[in-house]
């Protein structure tokens, strides 16, 4: 499922139906299939916080989120016909968060389904039940233990909640990391970046000791 297939989902709850619940019969790994501190082979933890150091993971995360971000959006409404766009969309359309831009809204959720796989909307709503805030939640601190329980922070999630899946394994509540997928050559990315590093830092000098086992022939 593409990026854009999935914010299209997303949105379509808040405009038209909303569909069923899906319901699952168990969740294999109630909170990811992997941690926070996942390391790799390299010895370097790989996860949301140190993977954007590697040049080529903030590169494509900030091109990919940026471009989609600034598209223009248009609201549809499902009739019997087929679909007319709605000339008064609902004001969050523009202004999701109260704190943020549509676009920085945007790159937020971006952001966290391409490093994490999920994203999270914290939905709030006035007295007509209409919506009329969304947060955009850190993914890194969701646990899913059940169809339709959350656990954030390490406390039960009860107000509204949206979550975008992105590629999602059988028998999984969660969206399949991107990070998971490629932690070894991002690890490997890492441990090389950092040991270029410390070599330049020594003025480019490999440190080290030679030994000769037997007693050197000066006169050679």
């Amino acid at each position: 499922m593409g990026i854009l297939q999935t914010l299209r989902q997303a949105v379509e709850p808040f405009i038209a139906f909303p569909p069923e619940p899906e319901k699952r019969a168990m969740q294999v790994q109630p909170w990811g299939p992997w941690g926070s501190q996942a390391g790799s082979q390299a010895g370097v933890a790989v996860n949301e916080s140190t993977a954007p150091q590697l040049a080529a993971v903030l590169g494509a995360v900030t091109f990919i989120s940026d471009m989609i971000a600034a598209l223009p959006v248009d609201v549809y409404r499902h009739t019997s016909s087929g679909r007319e766009e709605v000339q008064n969309p609902p004001l969050w359309v523009e202004q999701p968060n109260v704190t943020f831009d549509r676009v920085e809204f945007l790159t937020q959720t971006l952001w966290s389904l391409l490093l994490d796989g999920n994203a999270y909307w914290a939905v709030s709503k006035d007295r007509a039940f209409t919506v009329s805030n969304l947060d955009v939640l850190d993914p890194s601190q969701m646990q899913i233990r059940a169809t339709g329980v959350y656990w954030y922070k390490g406390v039960r999630y009860t107000s509204p909640l949206h979550h975008l899946k992105g590629v999602t394994r059988p028998g999984t509540l969660k969206g399949l990391s991107p990070l998971e997928s490629f932690r070894q050559s991002i690890g490997l990315g890492l441990a090389q970046q950092e040991f270029e590093s410390r070599f330049y830092s020594n003025g480019a000098h490999l440190g080290g000791v030679i030994e000769d086992p037997a007693a050197p022939d000066l006169e050679r």
